[in-house]
């Protein structure tokens, strides 16, 4: 299957808390609206894309993460952990 767009956007706080919302093609990806991206990875926080991977009958296998600022080991951890946490 052919995705054009991932299934969530998570944002990792500094405070560890995490937010999901399903993906929306007005949340920022590029162009001018990008620059608030970056400026939230400045200030500790991750943003990123979540693409879940399914077998044949639709069940989860695996998410990709695709960071979209704040790439940072602490971040990679919480996202974990959450994964790990709602299987």
């Amino acid at each position: 299957m052919d995705r054009q767009h991932p299934d969530f956007r998570a944002t990792v706080r500094r405070d560890g808390s995490i937010r999901i919302v399903d993906w929306a093609p007005w949340l920022a990806t590029a162009g001018p609206v990008n620059t608030l991206l970056e400026a939230r990875g400045r200030a500790g926080v991750g943003i990123a894309d979540l693409t879940i991977i399914r077998d044949e009958d639709r069940v989860a296998l695996e998410v990709v993460v695709t960071f979209r600022c704040g790439d940072a080991p602490e971040h990679r951890e919480t996202l974990t952990d959450w994964a790990a946490r709602v299987g």
